[in-house]
């Protein structure tokens, strides 16, 4: 139980850490929220009881780092869990800085490195009966063209990690389905950064494993069957199901989180051809977007991972039952509006239709505000973004060509997408940002370690 102890959290504006701040505070633990963006969903929900503010760790790294220092500097927090991709690269590269004030959920800073590293995914992931699509990493558009070539159209464009750095920034970039060399062309001229090119596979059924590593085996695990995306073919689960894990599954998880060094909360996604056969495609080391609904299921993944941290593992491995579904409810919603705009009325129909044992991650009945947190948050986007401490977005939309029938148009808008932060595409737990390889693009994401 956590007996009062206390958990600061960051990006207290995205679902993952709202479903932490839920599981935790059902456990016993006091919570504290830290937003770059307003308003923050965790900061109105009955579950936080600390409210802070800091600027966004992608719009600037510094001071979101600067104001974590003096937040658990003053002895007031005993566990920092980082809830996006940024927040666990700035946090795990600058961890001198904090952790001799608060423990830091993250193993070693070269373990992290390896767990955000697209391509090392793949090898390990190889090893162990879990092969990544083929894919290879470039650096401008003639490598570029020459890989999609050898691998063939369609192919998915990833960035390093999910963000490059730029200036004082670190800027997402979106995944990308690019289906012709004149897409490919417009969409990797402007960056100097390696890209991993990866097979696109169609229409595949995306399995989810999470759960919690400990230093040498699973202490908690929860399996999904996703059943929508937004956005469609590229995007973070909108509506999924728990299910029993698949045999051998959990056992090729673990060995390939113990090969990587990794412990703590993690989401591994796979793709399944309907053979039997799984490839992974992205490690999230963090909490991820549908943690709710495996906290729901009999897995609370945050308080077990805490416990564990502070000395009190679970006493044998705790499975999310089968059969509890959950639906995001902006990325429904935006799924429904896709679908009428292409005069989709019965896919429109099917979405909507409702289930019976569904958690959605911002709405609960006895802790409500957080919706309307939510939904001031998109709605205020359209009017221009609320990043504490900065007036200006971030980044811009990024859409994704049709060119030849069967492949819609999707779109990677705004953080979280078509209804995001007023053109601020933000990684995030809600926003499932995949990760890329280690190359030039992660050798400058280094210069944002180590500020003073």
């Amino acid at each position: 139980m956590g007996l009062g102890a206390r958990v600061l959290l960051t990006d207290a504006e995205e679902r993952a850490a709202l479903a932490v701040s839920r599981g935790l505070r059902d456990r016993g633990y006091r919570v504290g929220g830290v937003a770059g963006l307003r308003p923050a969903a965790v900061h109105w929900s009955l579950s936080c009881d600390s409210r802070h503010t800091a600027p966004h760790p992608a719009a600037d790294p510094a001071g979101f780092l600067s104001a974590l220092v003096g937040l658990v500097g003053a002895g007031e927090y005993d566990i920092l869990i980082p809830s996006s991709d940024v927040a666990v690269w700035v946090i795990s590269r600058n961890r001198e800085r904090l952790e001799a004030h608060v423990e830091v959920a993250l193993p070693r800073r070269d373990v992290v490195d390896s767990a955000l590293d697209k391509v090392q995914l793949g090898e390990v992931a190889a090893g162990v009966g879990l092969a990544s699509p083929p894919g290879i990493v470039c650096v401008g558009v003639d490598q570029a063209l020459g890989a999609a070539s050898e691998i063939g159209f369609p192919v998915v464009l990833k960035a390093p990690r999910s963000f490059i750095a730029a200036e004082n920034e670190l800027r997402p970039r979106a995944v990308e389905l690019v289906v012709d060399e004149s897409s490919l062309v417009d969409a990797v001229r402007t960056t100097q950064a390696s890209l991993l090119v990866q097979r696109f596979v169609t229409r595949p059924s995306v399995i989810s494993c999470a759960g919690v590593m400990g230093l040498d085996s699973l202490l908690a695990v929860a399996v999904t069957r996703w059943v929508r995306r937004w956005p469609p073919e590229t995007g973070a689960a909108a509506f999924c199901e728990t299910i029993t894990p698949p045999p051998g599954l959990v056992e090729r998880v673990e060995e390939l989180l113990g090969r990587l060094g990794y412990w703590g909360i993690f989401e591994l996604e796979l793709l399944d051809d309907g053979s039997g056969r799984l490839a992974a495609i992205d490690l999230n080391p963090r909490p991820f977007g549908w943690l709710a609904v495996a906290v729901d299921a009999g897995a609370n993944l945050p308080a077990i991972f805490c416990d564990w941290l502070r000395g009190t593992p679970p006493p044998g491995m705790v499975v999310a039952a089968p059969g509890r579904r959950y639906r995001w409810e902006d990325g429904d919603l935006r799924h429904v509006v896709w679908q009428l705009r292409r005069g989709r009325l019965a896919e429109a129909a099917a979405t909507m239709r409702p289930h019976r044992r569904v958690t959605h991650p911002f709405f609960r009945l006895a802790d409500p505000a957080p919706l309307a947190a939510r939904a001031a948050l998109l709605a205020g986007r359209l009017l221009g973004p609320q990043l504490v401490g900065h007036s200006a977005p971030l980044g811009a939309e990024t859409p994704v060509r049709e060119a030849r029938p069967g492949l819609q148009e999707r779109g990677r808008g705004p953080a979280e997408n078509a209804l995001g932060h007023g053109g601020a595409r933000i990684p995030g737990a809600g926003d499932e940002a995949h990760h890329g390889a280690e190359g030039e693009g992660s050798r400058r994401a280094d210069e944002v370690e180590a500020w003073n």
